[in-house]
């Protein structure tokens, strides 16, 4: 990881069991408090983002996904109707 200058604050309000146990931790951890929690929120944040952008599919789902994409699409009229409508949208090349 990179050494970003860190020149953002971030402030939150906690109860005083959440600060002490936080403390605790962080004294276990032989870190400081910020540390401790700028630790910690990165951590979340990776969780969170990684499932929001990573699909995990077992063996099975994994075939069949890949199964699918092998197959050639298929165009119902419905959608052909739609494609050779005018549209707004120009494509780029």
């Amino acid at each position: 990881m990179s050494a970003a200058t860190k020149d953002e604050r971030l402030q939150v309000r906690v109860s005083p069991d959440e600060k002490h146990r936080a403390e605790e931790a962080a004294r276990i951890e032989g870190t400081s408090l910020s540390s401790f929690v700028t630790a910690a929120v990165r951590q979340r944040v990776d969780l969170v983002l990684a499932d929001r952008h990573t699909i995990v599919l077992g063996p099975a789902a994994a075939a069949e996904l890949s199964d699918a994409l092998a197959r050639p699409a298929e165009v119902s009229p419905r959608m052909l109707a739609a494609l050779s409508r005018p549209t707004a949208f120009t494509w780029a090349d």
